[in-house]
């Protein structure tokens, strides 16, 4: 085979092996605007309005932004009154409301969309006095999955009826949480929980077992996972190591990374949100980049 013909079948190789991965396409950067100096955005997340929620680390409080990041609204601040905050940690939607993990005052606290304080809710109980709430999915109609850090379990509450569950503890031996870090949701349902090594344990809603997936740093690294992101049905995690984002797609049952398009710059995250084949990504400067989900072609 001549030098020419060599070439051309590795660009076809190259262009397929390409084409089976995630791809995201870079649609535009979102700076919020008129925040106050020194804040520290950790988490994101977005609603069906193209409203973006963020969590910010220093001044305890959760901002309401819109795609051209002015901010709408902001509610929060240090303390332990209502509607207050010490060390939010995680924020999810959850129908038309926000609920946001109050991680050191052992609650969640849920808005509406516009972050009007609707009610708290206390996680504690007698059999659990220490909650420390440190991720949060939204189930159902009513149903939230808490991350506990304390007991290294999770809950699954049923806000209305303050109807608690338990599931991922010490009893439930090679599934049992070690050093977990973030829990998410996807399309089918089914629940995972990133622990601090970058493996994944997941769930079903009622707490059943249904597998594991290994680090993607394999057994003889070590990552520093940070978070989760459901991508429909496969699951993005975060890491402070490099590359800082890989990508287990369930079909192919491998890791990967995503494959970003008009973008090519390596930056350090703090978080992520996926919602109607958009991708946002926080960095640690507080901007937000906004991607399209382009799907994989089929494999010739």
């Amino acid at each position: 085979m001549s030098r020419k013909n060599n070439i051309s079948v590795i660009l076809i190789t190259l262009t397929w092996i390409c084409s089976g991965r995630a791809q995201f396409r870079f649609e535009k950067e979102i700076i919020p605007q008129a925040v106050r100096e020194g804040v520290q955005f950790s988490a994101i997340v977005a609603n069906e309005f193209d409203d973006i929620y963020l969590l910010e680390d220093k001044f305890n409080e959760v901002y309401r932004l819109d795609q051209a990041g002015n901010v709408l609204n902001r509610n929060g601040g240090f303390g332990w009154g209502i509607g207050q905050f010490d060390r939010p940690s995680d924020i999810c939607v959850s129908g038309l409301n926000i609920i946001i993990a109050d991680q050191n005052n052992h609650r969640i606290v849920r808005y509406d969309r516009k972050l009007n304080y609707i009610a708290t809710h206390d996680l504690r109980s007698d059999s659990r006095l220490l909650i420390y709430p440190i991720s949060l999915a939204s189930g159902q109609i009513n149903e939230i999955f808490i991350l506990a850090r304390e007991t290294a379990e999770i809950m699954r509450l049923f806000v209305e009826r303050n109807e608690q569950t338990w599931f991922g503890g010490i009893d439930y031996g090679e599934y049992a949480l070690d050093q977990p870090v973030s829990l998410r949701l996807n399309q089918k349902g089914h629940l995972a929980v990133l622990q601090r090594d970058g493996s994944l344990l997941k769930y079903d809603r009622f707490g059943s077992p249904l597998g594991k997936i290994p680090s993607p740093a394999g057994k003889k690294s070590k990552i520093n996972a940070i978070g989760l992101v459901a991508i429909q049905n496969d699951w993005l995690v975060l890491s402070d190591n490099d590359p800082g984002l890989q990508l287990f797609t369930t079909q192919a049952k491998a890791w990967s990374q995503p494959v970003f398009l008009d973008y090519d710059q390596s930056l350090q995250y703090r978080g992520a949100t996926y919602l109607d084949n958009r991708f946002y990504l926080l960095t640690k400067d507080g901007t937000i980049l906004v991607f399209s989900h382009e799907q994989p072609n089929p494999k010739p």
